[in-house]
């Protein structure tokens, strides 16, 4: 007896060990969905390094700014991780097709007495050892198209992760383009700032000189005087917006808002063209094939006909192959006061099972209304995005264009300011020329200067701006010198 009992015991633990361990046995992609997961939070717009940053680069390029962005985001990793769960739901949406087996298995030690007072040649004792396991076998046959529409479901909504996911990608590379331009805007606006403020100090120092020769009054020096003063703020108040612009631009590429960055010149890059390859026209119809944002709201649409048809299956009839083999020990005695007897049952069955939904309290035909209604919804969703694209298109092509025409007028304008200012200064020098037209041109020449480099940083913005509109973004629309 004790040997029976330790083989059972131990049978039982091998059945438990076995239990433990193959869902993780099982844990392999069996169904190929990992393949629909990008390998990396970045992937398909960053790298091809699976996002392994190493120090910052010095000066830090723009390229390397959103890739490292694009790997690091928070909002990056969350779509990704959206991606993850949705390949799983799609491998569980195909797991459905296969059958499901179970197994149970019970090792008991059972000491049952019974005692009939007075009658106590009809007591029993029964002290024994017993053992159950059974093996159970589950099959969806056929059911009327519900697992279909489900895997339908599964698949629609990987695909709108996967465009969520890329709408998210081209969202983090548009924002951090934009702080890395205004923050190289916010250093140039710096370094001219400081200059405005040397031609101020320059020019204040030449009324002193000649009003210590009488050339000059009073009044001159006041109002030089104001303007360096002028100066001087605008340059404190110029390097804390540039303080602000890099904080922010640290925070994109999540790092501390005081880790110290170094950009490049915001004269040096990408340069302007005046080119335009498409219409606009052109330009929209493409942008409302490929943007991701519509491919997203195209596929929420077809999940939500998917589980309109899946709503249906669940109130039809379902056809299963069952199965049970079922082996136990468990004594028996004849009647009351027999003694009992060791016994083995067996039970073994196989048969197709037909589940038919007979009522469910009205509910079949809420849950179909409620479905319909979200396709409606999903419909008028897919809709406004695409009408939200191609205005966002619209907008930023002349955006672009408007920039594009701007650029030449900024740099002459520039031009001419210096050449202002330059004649200026040495009129007033020589003593022909007004203070007033000095400090004129030195404001001139330094709103000439902010409107330049102005120019120049929104022509680049808007230059990824429609590339984002579009749904091109990606780090080829980066010249890798800015």
């Amino acid at each position: 007896m004790g040997r029976i009992l330790r083989y059972h015991i131990g049978t039982l633990i091998g059945i438990f060990v076995f239990a433990f361990n193959f869902p993780q046995a099982m844990a392999a992609d069996v169904f190929g969905v990992d393949e629909e997961i990008p390998p990396t939070a970045a992937t398909p717009l960053g790298g091809g390094h699976a996002c392994l940053l190493g120090p910052l680069e010095e000066p830090l390029l723009l390229a390397d700014a959103v890739e490292r962005s694009l790997c690091n985001n928070p909002k990056t990793g969350e779509a990704w991780a959206e991606i993850k769960a949705k390949a799983a739901a799609l491998g569980t949406a195909r797991g459905a097709y296969l059958p499901t087996l179970s197994a149970t298995g019970q090792e008991l030690r059972e000491d049952a007495k019974t005692t009939l007072p007075g009658y106590s040649d009809l007591n029993s004792n029964n002290l024994s050892s017993n053992y159950s396991v059974g093996l159970s076998l589950s099959w969806v046959l056929y059911d009327f198209g519900g697992r279909a529409a489900a895997l339908d479901n599964a698949k629609a909504l990987l695909m709108a992760a996967q465009a969520n996911h890329l709408e998210t990608l081209q969202t983090v590379f548009i924002t951090t383009a934009k702080d890395y331009y205004a923050a190289q805007a916010a250093a140039g606006d710096l370094a001219a700032a400081m200059d405005t403020e040397q031609i101020a100090q320059k020019s204040l120092e030449v009324v002193i000189r000649k009003e210590e020769h009488g050339a000059a009054s009073v009044g001159d020096e006041l109002q030089a005087r104001t303007a360096y003063l002028q100066a001087e703020t605008n340059r404190t108040h110029s390097a804390g917006a540039w303080q602000s612009a890099m904080g922010v631009l640290a925070e994109d590429l999540s790092l501390r808002p005081d880790t110290p960055l170094a950009l490049p010149d915001v004269d040096q890059g990408v340069k302007p063209d005046r080119e335009f390859q498409q219409s606009v026209s052109a330009l929209i119809s493409e942008a409302a094939r490929i943007h991701p944002g519509i491919l997203m709201a195209e596929a929420e649409l077809k999940a939500a006909e998917a589980n309109v048809r899946q709503t249906e299956a669940e109130g039809r009839p379902s056809i299963s192959l069952v199965g049970r083999s079922s082996r136990d020990n468990q004594r028996v005695n004849e009647s009351l006061g027999q003694p009992y007897l060791a016994a083995r049952h067996t039970d073994n069955y196989l048969g197709v099972q037909v589940s038919i939904p007979l009522f469910e309290g009205m509910t079949r035909g809420y849950k179909t209304k409620e479905a319909l209604a979200q396709v409606e919804e999903k419909q008028q969703s897919l809709n406004d995005a695409r009408n939200g694209v191609e205005l966002d298109v619209w907008k930023s092509y002349q955006s672009l264009k408007a920039s594009t025409e701007s650029l030449p007028v900024a740099k002459d304008l520039l031009m001419v300011a210096r050449k202002s200012y330059v004649a200026a200064d040495y009129r007033y020098e020589n003593g022909v020329g007004s203070l007033l037209e000095l400090l004129n041109s030195q404001t001139a020449l330094a709103n000439a200067e902010k409107q330049q480099l102005q120019s120049l940083t929104d022509w680049r913005y808007d230059r990824l701006q429609l590339a984002e509109k579009l749904g091109h973004l990606g780090l080829e629309s980066i010249d890798r010198g800015q």
